[in-house]
């Protein structure tokens, strides 16, 4: 297990660092906050790269949280927030994340890329506290679709 998931991490870790350089790319190409916040294609386009670190930060939760002061649980609380409420978001907020934030998180992310070769095997023995909890839920979703009541 120890072996699956230090490759898990390793996996996430990369995809996360790629999301925000996607997020790097696209600040490029936007001029303004001013043009961000006039343009909703855009914004849609901003928000799902905050959305998907925040997904896989909750797929390797605990690991995270052992290994990094980070603010995780916010990151992830961001992804709740644009997934299930996105009428709310602020986009000033966004902009605010996308100036601010975004660059420490992926210094964050380099750094723990970096230590993840060189800490030992158990370090990776447990690394969500959600696995039996999303079991759980495909399980249910399963059993929903099995009864063709979906």
């Amino acid at each position: 297990m120890s072996a699956e998931g230090r490759a898990k991490v390793q996996d996430t870790l990369a995809e996360m660092i790629g999301f925000c350089d996607d997020l790097a790319i696209m600040r490029r190409r936007v001029g303004s906050k001013r043009e961000f916040l006039n343009d909703k294609m855009t914004q849609y386009a901003f928000c799902t790269p905050l959305e998907q670190i925040g997904e896989h930060a909750k797929r390797i939760d605990l690991w995270l949280s052992n290994h990094s002061d980070y603010e995780w649980s916010k990151v992830m609380r961001f992804r709740d927030l644009v997934t299930h409420h996105y009428s709310t978001v602020d986009f000033g907020i966004v902009w605010s994340i996308i100036e601010n934030d975004v660059p420490p998180l992926y210094e964050e992310l380099i750094h723990l890329r970096d230590e993840c070769d060189s800490l030992p095997d158990q370090e990776f023995v447990i690394i969500s506290s959600r696995k039996q909890e999303l079991t759980k839920k495909r399980k249910t979703f399963w059993d929903i679709f099995q009864r063709n009541k979906y």
